[in-house]
């Protein structure tokens, strides 16, 4: 994703004529013989290959992780992000129960723990919290990730899933009701009356991608 957003300041600093193509190839003629390369030499190369300052977008998304803005980027070649919800669903459509749960394994002893993958889950809802002492899943007693793992998969949607736990020293069943989730959606979408700049910066961009 930075690589991509990376790709497009170089190809709207460039007018369409550079992308991190250009970049990767520069920083193989330097490096190619040496033992490698740092941030600051991707920067420095990246910076003029655009010719333009590339500072503040390695300090926010290289060495810090603040979140990209896409728009930012998609913008120059007439493209935005437009993010909803919609129901998780398999590919013919069907509902996906809500599976947010895992186990791992605790480092000191190897016991099974709980870990809940998403706060909105019904696993939470249902009172699980990550890191709790792992007895049983859906009448399966676990005692390694195999276990889990196959316990996991007898899931479907609207069934009431036992899962015995620890708690306050003492084993404790937790029911929940296992129903659908929506998630996340993410579009790539073509602004509102593109100007023929981004048009021709889209067409160049999209021609230099790999199909």
């Amino acid at each position: 994703m930075i690589g991509t957003a990376l790709d497009l300041i170089i190809a709207d600093s460039t007018r369409g004529q550079r992308g991190l193509d250009d970049v990767m190839r520069a920083l193989y003629s330097e490096f190619a013989t040496k033992r490698g390369f740092k941030t600051e030499d991707v920067q420095r190369v990246a910076s003029k290959i655009c010719s333009c300052d590339l500072r503040a977008f390695f300090d926010e998304h290289v060495r810090n992780a603040r979140p990209l803005d896409f728009n930012r980027y998609l913008g120059s070649i007439g493209y935005r992000v437009m993010i909803d919800t919609i129901p998780a669903a398999d590919s013919a459509g069907v509902r996906l129960p809500d599976m947010r749960v895992w186990s791992y394994p605790r480092r000191q002893d190897g016991r099974m723990r709980v870990w809940i993958q998403d706060p909105s889950s019904v696993w939470a809802k249902g009172g699980l919290h990550t890191g709790m002492d792992l007895v049983a899943f859906n009448g399966v007693a676990v005692d390694s990730f195999p276990d889990f793992r196959r316990a996991f998969r007898t899931v479907k949607l609207g069934d009431v899933v036992p899962v015995d736990i620890v708690r306050n020293g003492s084993s404790t069943r937790v029911s929940v009701t296992v129903a659908g989730h929506d998630r996340p959606r993410v579009r790539i979408v073509e602004v509102s009356n593109p100007t023929p700049i981004q048009l021709e910066r889209r067409r160049l961009w999209l021609s230099a991608s790999p199909n």
